[in-house]
C-alpha cells in the first residue's frame, strides 16, 4: 500500500492523502482507509506516551478495542485499513487490515494454509491436481435412487436404501460383492458394476465442473469406497474426463487399495 500527499488548490490549497494498493498487476485505491491521530494514541493509554504502538505496547492489544469504540455503527462485513505509527529502533509507519464480525473486529490474515499433492513423473515432482473423493452414505443412495427412477422397483430392497443392479447400500454404507447382490446378466465382475455406477451415475453428480486438464496436468478423479463380499474392504477407482460437454468419465485404473500421495503442505 502506498499513501501518496498532495495538494489540490481551489481557490485555496488544501492538501488530501489517497491511498492504493498494488494486486501485482494494477495499482487500484483503497477504501476505509484511517490514519490515527495523536489524539487516537492518547484515547488508549500507553500508546499516548509518545503517539505509537512498540513491543510493550503492540497494536493487536488496542486497535480491536478502538475500532468497537471509534465506529459504534459498524456493520458485519465493514473492513477498515488502519495506518499508524511503530516503534523499534526507529519509528516507522504500518497499515493493518480489520474486518469486522458483526461482533468484534479481527486482524485480516493474508496468510491462508493450503496442502496440494504432488506426483514423481519419473524425472521429478510435479503438481498432481487428482481429486480424491471418498463415497458416504447419501452417494451410495444417490444411485440406489437412480437406479429405481432408471430401472425400477424390481432392483430395490424393501427399506429403499439398496439396490441389487450395481449392489450398492446406503445402510452399510457400501457395495456388495456376492452373488445376487449385482446384475450378473448385465455385468461380467461388480468390478464392471461399480465402474457403470461411478462414471455414469455419481462422478457428474458430485464433479459437474470436471476438466480434462489442469494447468497442462492430466486431471483425474480417484473414487474410494467401500465392499462387502463376507468381509470388509476399501477399494478405489481413478477416472478421467474424456469430454467436458456432455461430461463422460473413463476408468483409468481398475479397482485398487486406496492410492497414498506424498503432500506438503505449505
Amino acid at each position: 500500500m502506498v499513501a501518496i500527499m498532495y495538494d489540490y488548490y481551489t481557490g485555496r490549497v488544501a492538501s488530501f492523502t489517497d491511498y492504493y494498493s498494488f494486486d501485482g498487476t494494477e495499482w487500484s485505491p483503497i477504501e476505509g482507509v484511517y490514519v490515527l491521530s495523536d489524539d487516537d494514541y492518547d484515547s488508549m493509554g500507553d500508546p499516548g506516551a509518545y503517539n505509537n504502538f512498540s513491543s510493550s505496547a503492540p497494536p493487536s492489544e488496542y486497535l480491536p478495542a478502538f475500532l468497537k469504540i471509534k465506529f459504534p455503527y459498524a456493520q458485519s462485513g465493514d473492513i477498515k485499513v488502519i495506518v499508524y505509527k511503530y516503534y523499534s529502533g526507529s519509528t516507522n509507519t504500518y497499515a493493518k487490515e480489520y474486518h469486522y464480525d458483526g461482533s468484534d473486529w479481527a486482524e485480516y490474515d493474508a496468510i491462508v494454509a493450503v496442502t496440494n499433492q504432488f506426483i514423481h513423473n519419473g524425472e521429478g515432482w510435479v503438481f498432481d491436481p487428482t481429486e480424491t473423493y471418498t463415497m458416504g452414505s447419501s452417494d451410495f443412495q444417490f444411485i440406489v435412487d437412480y437406479v429405481e427412477a432408471t430401472f425400477g422397483e424390481s432392483y430395490i430392497d424393501s427399506y429403499g436404501t439398496a439396490d441389487f443392479y450395481y449392489g450398492a447400500g446406503s445402510y452399510y454404507n457400501n457395495f456388495d460383492l456376492r452373488s445376487g447382490k449385482w446384475n450378473d446378466q448385465e455385468f461380467d465382475s461388480w468390478e464392471d458394476a461399480i465402474e457403470e455406477a461411478l462414471a455414469t451415475v455419481l462422478l457428474p453428480e458430485i464433479f459437474p465442473n470436471a476438466t480434462i486438464l489442469v494447468n497442462g496436468v492430466d486431471m483425474f478423479y480417484v473414487v474410494v469406497f467401500d465392499t462387502y463380499s463376507g468381509a470388509d474392504a476399501t477399494y478405489s477407482m481413478r477416472f478421467k474426463v474424456t469430454t467436458e460437454s456432455p461430461l463422460a468419465f473413463e476408468l483409468v485404473d481398475g479397482t485398487t487399495l486406496q492410492e497414498k500421495r506424498l503432500k506438503y503442505t505449505f
